[in-house]
């Protein structure tokens, strides 16, 4: 799975409840989304 798209599926369990959102993966996962968005990476 590469990595954009393990991140996709991180924030869709993040996003639904299956994964706690004040957690450690979902802060990672949200914070690594926004700097791909600012280095234009999406």
């Amino acid at each position: 799975m590469e990595n954009k798209e393990l991140q996709k599926e991180y924030i869709k369990k993040c996003k639904n409840g299956e994964l706690p959102k004040s957690g450690l993966n979902c802060q990672n996962v949200f914070s690594a989304r926004r700097k791909n968005n600012n280095l234009n990476l999406n």
